[in-house]
């Protein structure tokens, strides 16, 4: 986690930020969120948080910050969301080890590792999804009895279910389907706070019809020939199944790492003792069929699905960067989730099923106590040793060490480089700038980076920012003066 914070220090802002920073700079805040809705995209809340951070501060000087800020949100709500299945509290060492755990397998394993290090994968994706999951575990806590807090928690996920479609019409439709599936098993187990299930599902039927109902939608699906056809979503379906799943699934980082946490959340006999005082166990587990198969697993696939077929259907092209990430992300949740809940079905049925809660053994009190405990320490060590070895050999952490200590401080000189040279010559006057291509790039770096074509979007984003004329890429970096007209944009979001 330390190297994954460590490469922030050489981001650098790139395409759509410097779009949404003129714009914000050209039309002021509300009116560059209302030109992006209107021309571009229905993300409201995404956007709106894009634009008051773009435009409030030094986002170049300060880049990484944000980013940093946003992803430790997302750190924050997954650990959360953990201590709140695991039921554990918030500075417990077993929760604190499981999301760490969790993150390193996330972030070793990312498909698209660079998404993480630019704002609009940071904000639009990573954000998005700790929002979800903030909402799902105010949730789940406003059902237990005993909540001070209830009506607070209640109406936080609330709140954050209608801001979850407005980040990502994609994650708002994950969200809903968890919503719906929350609030089934709230009024089957008659557990406290369903109401706020039945608030959040609304919300998120609000903030969806807000967000689809912008007439931006239709315009940028106009740049996808092959949206809305369903033999090629079918096709790029299946191959996308075929190319992801066994490599997600034959992965020695996350079987590895799955030995690591079911051993850190073995509950203990009290814990199973407690659970059944309380009469949870009961309501969750009735009878002798494990009922988690169907409210774990179904879904899981589900979702998985829909993101997907979806994103294929809509664009006709096969799944973005990003959108591999929250796959990648959603089949991790959803097995780790899938262990955690068998673990707690297997202990709940096979050491006090049929018998009074005082007859559970404590773990003091038998013969092989010792013995189990050595067998649970070599077995963790063990597992420990292979996942860390899966981790510091994986493609992501090769990269990143070769970023680390080489590319990010060259490429992060040569940017600092170009943004003072584009305002010296804008100070002059000299409006045709050429700039230099950096000499080495970051194993992270894909995203929207200039070209030799001036009337390129991102060419003309960086140049009306910096109130020049022309931006062009070339060998050598310099600067003269030009009476030609400023181009107009070829990307509508780019305020004239």
């Amino acid at each position: 986690m330390l190297l994954a914070a460590s490469l922030f220090i050489f981001t650098y802002p790139l395409g759509d930020d410097f779009i949404r920073a003129w714009n914000t700079k050209k039309l002021g805040l509300l009116s560059s969120i209302q030109l992006e809705r209107a021309v571009w995209s229905g993300r409201w809340a995404s956007t709106s948080l894009a634009y008051l951070t773009l435009g409030s501060i030094n986002f170049i000087r300060y880049y990484g910050v944000i980013l940093l800020f946003f992803m430790g949100f997302f750190a924050i709500c997954l650990h959360l969301l953990f201590c709140t299945m695991l039921r554990t509290s918030f500075q417990s060492k077993t929760g604190l080890l499981t999301t760490l755990s969790f993150l390193s397998i996330y972030w070793a394993g990312m498909p698209s590792l660079g998404e993480m290090y630019w704002l609009p994968g940071a904000l639009e994706y990573h954000a998005s999804i700790a929002i979800i999951m903030l909402s799902i575990a105010c949730l789940i806590r406003t059902g237990r009895k005993h909540c001070p807090l209830r009506s607070v928690l209640g109406i936080t996920g609330t709140i954050a279910a209608f801001l979850a479609p407005g980040m990502h019409e994609l994650l708002g439709v994950m969200l809903f389907i968890i919503l719906i599936g929350g609030f089934i098993i709230a009024v089957k187990t008659h557990i406290p706070g369903r109401l706020y299930w039945l608030l959040a599902i609304i919300g998120a039927i609000l903030g969806g019809i807000w967000t689809i109902s912008a007439p931006g939608n239709a315009i940028r699906s106009g740049y996808f020939p092959d949206r809305y056809n369903i033999g090629l979503t079918i096709s790029i379906t299946g191959t996308q199944v075929v190319s992801y799943f066994p490599g997600f699934i034959a992965d020695i980082k996350l079987w590895s790492g799955s030995v690591i946490i079911v051993l850190l959340n073995l509950p203990s006999p009290e814990c199973i003792r407690r659970l059944h005082c309380t009469g949870i166990a009961q309501r969750i587990f009735p009878g002798s069929r494990p009922k988690w198969i169907g409210w774990i697993i179904i879904p899981w696939l589900i979702l998985m699905g829909i993101i997907l077929a979806v994103p294929s259907w809509a664009m006709g092209i096969p799944l973005p960067g990003r959108t591999k990430n929250v796959l990648y992300f959603t089949f991790l949740v959803g097995w780790f989730l899938a262990i955690l809940v068998t673990i707690r079905n297997y202990q709940l049925r096979h050491t006090s099923v049929g018998k009074s809660v005082s007859s559970i053994p404590d773990a003091e009190s038998s013969g092989n106590s010792s013995f189990q405990k050595f067998r649970h320490k070599t077995v963790l060590k063990l597992a420990l040793i292979v996942w860390v070895l899966a981790l510091i050999f994986t493609r992501n952490t090769i990269n990143a060490l070769d970023d680390l200590f080489y590319r990010g401080w060259i490429f992060k000189k040569t940017m600092i480089q170009r943004d003072a040279f584009l305002r010296h010559a804008a100070a002059k006057g000299l409006k045709d700038v050429y700039v230099t291509y950096p000499p080495v790039w970051p194993h992270w770096f894909n995203h929207c980076e200039a070209s030799n074509n001036p009337a390129e979007w991102v060419n003309q984003a960086l140049a009306r920012y910096y109130g020049v004329t022309f931006v062009t890429l070339s060998d050598k970096q310099i600067a003269i003066p030009t009476d030609a007209p400023l181009p107009i944009p070829c990307y509508p979001i780019i305020a004239k």
